[in-house]
């Protein structure tokens, strides 16, 4: 739910604790909780919020995602504890009790477990068709907030996701025929002795389907998701590029502005480039060292530089501040090793 909630740019304040707290239901609260956590910090919801002007509010498969996946924790938990009972039950006909006693009960039918399996099955179909319509939201490029048709590269010639959603249609379809409760039929055998029976077998069997199906419906959703955020982050990158770009332009022209002189001084002079290479070594040394050093060690090594380069072109050594020295070493240094 928080890919697609930020896939669609949504609105993630309907997800906030005071909002859950006016229907203080335990499972929505922790939904709500996790959703609004998965979703903080995200640029997406931001454009979502710089867009809400534009609508009042999001459609229930997002903005009411809490209550229903919070709903499934509940029913989930009423579950799990009729579970931890029958693990913890004794269900034979007869039964022998503490006192030794042998009694006929009715202990064995199945009517707690299958009511809870069929109960699951409502869950699982619902939670499968929530997702189905948030997938369904993506793909239509009237209500995706601005991504393309079906998430295609090239709609009209690329079907985009078309067919992994009518995938996951037809297996919500299959969950809501699932869905029908197995519990509320029985036919009697055993001459009318066993004339009502739980059925939970079969809602078991449904169920176990239901399950699997749900799990490729989230699936697909994820991947629906996926692909519309990177959409959305391609296009922001795509821009983001083009501006590297045109700023790479401008540096690149100042640069070669800049590199002008100690070009034109490599051609008169080509041994000048093994200076170049060491002096940019012993520049960045000194300016490193001159952060813990900075009268000891930067000093000479700068000196000793002024002065190679001074022997170079046959300047006299007292006076190695020579317009090439100056040219090598502010071409090469640091604005802060640099003398003045």
């Amino acid at each position: 739910t928080a890919m697609t909630v930020q896939a669609l740019c949504g609105i993630d304040r309907v997800f906030a604790p005071d909002l859950q707290a006016l229907r203080p239901h335990p499972g929505p609260a922790a939904s709500a909780a996790n959703i609004l956590a998965l979703l903080e910090g995200s640029d997406l919801i931001q454009a979502g919020r710089e867009g809400a002007a534009k609508r009042v509010q999001d459609a229930y498969s997002l903005r009411c995602a809490p209550q229903v996946h919070g709903a499934v924790r509940d029913t989930m938990a009423h579950a799990l504890q009729v579970a931890k009972v029958e693990l913890d039950s004794a269900v034979d006909n007869p039964v022998i009790t503490d006192d030794m006693r042998v009694e006929s009960n009715g202990n064995f039918h199945g009517a707690p477990v299958a009511y809870v399996l069929d109960f699951l099955a409502i869950v699982a179909a619902d939670v499968a068709s929530m997702a189905e319509r948030r997938t369904d939201r993506m793909m239509d490029v009237a209500r995706n907030q601005g991504l393309t048709p079906f998430l295609a590269d090239d709609a009209g010639v690329d079907s985009g996701l078309m067919i992994a959603h009518y995938t996951q249609a037809a297996m919500v379809s299959e969950a809501k025929r699932n869905a029908a409760p197995a519990s509320v039929d029985s036919i009697p055998s055993s001459a009318m002795q066993e004339d009502h029976v739980s059925m939970g077998w079969g809602a078991a069997r449904k169920l176990r389907r239901s399950v699997d199906a749900l799990a490729r419906v989230v699936a697909i959703e994820l991947h629906t998701a996926a692909r519309g955020i990177a959409l959305r982050v391609l296009a922001y990158l795509a821009v983001i590029a083009v501006f590297y770009w045109m700023l790479g332009l401008v540096l690149l022209a100042g640069l070669q502005a800049a590199l002008a002189p100690l070009g034109q001084l490599l051609e008169q002079r080509p041994g000048a480039l093994v200076l170049v290479v060491l002096g940019a070594g012993l520049a960045w040394l000194s300016w490193w060292l001159d952060g813990r050093e900075p009268t000891r060690i930067g000093a000479p090594l700068r000196g000793g530089f002024q002065a190679g380069v001074g022997r170079f072109f046959g300047e006299d050594q007292h006076d190695g501040r020579s317009i090439q020295t100056r040219v090598i070493w502010s071409r090469i240094t640091p604005r802060s090793a640099r003398w003045e």
